[in-house]
């Protein structure tokens, strides 16, 4: 079993503290990711692109403020990715330009997106009854998303959990196939890696059991927090 530890150790706290403390960190992370919004403009830009394609009420009902797995630099670029889309957007100042001339590729909801080499990466999701497991690379020149060619025997079935990454290697873990409410969720409790040098896939010898919920967590550079 994988165990996540704070460095003076979680369990050692006050009965107390502890609630204390988890309000103080979640307080401190939604601050964060709140302050790196969008703006009203930028917003109403991504937002009439999905309306075009997919109608109101789908434009209105997506949080575009989930700013979090939805930004990456790339170089000098900030790139904006909703959450399940393949758009993609150049954020500079108050402005926000479009760059992908894609149409519909399906969804990606859940994916974990990343910079590698000062471009814009995507790792597996879900969307229309469809787990993927693919990496992506959106390719600026063209303003489209490529297919990258992963190896390896150890290759998970479907990539809806968290993603932590660390120098080459991308750790996938607390992966789940939705049940898409007809039978249960099949939790994978392996922990996979991939080498984004030779892209190839691996499994590690620890496993994730903590929950079937795997997706309740906090991200920092350091640490994973599982919010129970």
């Amino acid at each position: 079993m994988l165990t996540l530890r704070l460095p003076f150790g979680f369990k050692q706290v006050s009965v107390v503290m502890k609630p204390i403390l988890t309000i103080v960190l979640l307080v401190f992370y939604f601050s964060k990711v709140k302050s790196q919004s969008l703006s009203l403009k930028q917003e109403a830009v991504i937002r009439k692109t999905i309306q075009e394609h997919f109608g109101e009420y789908e434009s209105s009902k997506i949080n575009l403020q989930e700013y979090a797995n939805c930004v990456e630099i790339c170089g000098k670029d900030t790139l904006f990715n909703p959450n399940g889309y393949f758009y993609v957007f150049k954020l500079t100042g108050d402005t926000c330009i479009r760059l992908d001339k894609s149409v519909f590729h399906g969804f990606n909801f859940g994916r974990l997106l990343f910079s590698h080499q000062n471009e814009l990466y995507a790792l597996g999701g879900y969307g229309g009854f469809t787990c993927n497991n693919y990496v992506l690379k959106f390719n600026a020149g063209v303003g489209e998303w490529m297919l990258i060619k992963t190896t390896g025997f150890d290759t998970p079935k479907c990539i809806t959990g968290v993603g932590v990454i660390r120098d080459s290697l991308i750790y996938s873990l607390g992966n789940f196939s939705p049940g898409n409410n007809l039978t249960e969720d099949g939790f994978d409790s392996c922990v996979y890696f991939l080498n984004t040098k030779t892209w190839a896939w691996n499994k590690s010898q620890v496993y994730f059991t903590a929950s079937k919920d795997a997706k309740t967590f906090i991200k920092t550079k350091r640490y994973l927090f599982w919010i129970t």
